[in-house]
């Protein structure tokens, strides 16, 4: 999915995806496929963080649990 938001994967939704993770069993994990950046820890605010993903970027979730 390309991320649509101007400021990218910002603090606000990074924490959301920690949020939802936490809320399930199951490991998450994203990547910045146009950045080559990751695989990320969904659970990891930090992790996520590293990835620098901006508007335009298409990221990858993958779930398993």
């Amino acid at each position: 999915m390309a991320l649509p938001n101007r400021l990218g994967l910002h603090a606000r939704p990074i924490a959301r995806i920690v949020a939802l993770a936490g809320e399930h069993s199951v490991s998450v994990s994203v990547r910045n496929v146009s950045r080559g950046t990751g695989p990320a820890d969904g659970r990891s605010l930090t992790a996520l963080a590293t990835l620098a993903a901006r508007q335009g970027d298409e990221v990858a979730f993958t779930a398993a649990g």
